[in-house]
């Protein structure tokens, strides 16, 4: 028998997803021993914030329902297993990301859009402290990347978000996903890394600026849902560089705070900032999630922040406002100095 899975991703092109019908985003399973491609319900949307269709055919046991397949699915699904092998965004990749900031428009915004403008010098430690980059062409052109790079200094996705000039988004992809789109339009194959990355279960793994763990290990964490979000935050309460200031990290989206990726954050303090919701719904469920993540690292502590909670209106809440909407209508030099 076969070492490893029997059903696996197909490479080559995507097709069409079955559930939102966007084009080459979507890639079927293969059953490896017969090469037969599964049914078009197996398998996985790349637009994961806007589709996020999944289909698992271990997880369904798509081989009890009738197939004539003859292996042990507890045995080969637990046993014959290999480990899993997590694959990861070149460093090249990401360094042609950092380049073109006058055309970024959320790097604009900082500098220029908002109410109470950041310095320079604050906004370019930002970008390298982050390694923070631009999308310079395609429909994506004027998007910032956010790379999420883990404790051991790996890639292991790119966001990119496009911003309007009222520092709201307007659009969201991965930077695997727009090169897979550039080089189908040009019919050229998509390079190894891509074929492969494309396997991950998971895409992000880690928390936004993870990587600057060791490099602040003195620092409380401040840790809210979107990068947007901590980057804000670092500068209304100040950058890293000061022992006694946060460290602003990002877990991705709301349903993302997990003890996976907060066991990076063993040792260290954390104070959550939640999204608003209505009926302080997300609120609830950060702290619930806290008390669990701190009994399964007794050296942390987790403190669920209720500063938007007592700051946002009802009709904010019922909006979803985040901090970063709260704190840009405070110069942030004098919130600065208050704190």
């Amino acid at each position: 028998m076969q070492q490893g899975y029997r059903f696996q991703f197909m490479k080559g092109k995507k097709e069409s997803c079955p559930s939102c019908n966007e084009k080459r985003t979507y890639r079927r399973y293969v059953d490896t021993e017969t090469g037969e491609v599964l049914p078009l319900e197996y398998g996985r949307c790349d637009r994961e914030s806007k589709c996020g269709y999944y289909l698992n055919p271990y997880t369904d046991k798509y081989h009890l329902k009738g197939n004539d397949y003859s292996f042990n699915y507890n045995y080969y699904n637990i046993q014959q297993v290999k480990p899993i092998v997590n694959y990861y965004i070149p460093q090249h990749v990401l360094n042609e990301t950092k380049s073109d900031y006058d055309c970024n428009t959320f790097i604009q915004n900082l500098l220029c859009n908002l109410s109470y403008p950041f310095n320079y010098d604050e906004v370019y430690q930002l970008i390298e402290l982050y390694q923070l980059g631009t999308i310079s062409e395609g429909y994506m052109r004027g998007a910032i990347t956010f790379p999420f790079i883990d404790i051991n200094q790996k890639v292991n996705a790119i966001q990119c978000k496009k911003f309007n000039i009222a520092n709201n988004t307007i659009n969201i992809d991965f930077i695997h996903t727009i090169l897979s789109k550039k080089y189908d339009k040009e019919n050229i194959d998509l390079p190894q890394w891509i074929e492969d990355y494309e396997l991950n279960d998971s895409k992000v793994r880690c928390l936004f600026g993870e990587h600057l763990l060791d490099k602040y290990p003195h620092n409380p964490i401040a840790l809210v849902e979107a990068p947007k979000t901590a980057l804000i935050g670092s500068i209304y309460f100040g950058l890293p560089d000061n022992p006694n200031n946060y460290l602003w990290l990002a877990v991705y989206n709301k349903s993302s705070l997990n003890y996976a990726k907060c066991k990076a954050l063993k040792n260290r303090k954390v104070v959550l900032f939640p999204d608003t919701s209505k009926d302080g719904i997300t609120f609830n469920e950060w702290k619930e999630k806290a008390e669990k993540i701190q009994e399964q690292l007794p050296n942390s502590t987790f403190e669920v922040s209720e500063m938007l909670e007592q700051l946002a209106t009802e009709k904010q809440k019922e909006k979803g406002i985040d901090l970063a909407d709260i704190l840009t209508n405070y110069d942030w030099k004098t919130f600065r100095n208050l704190n």
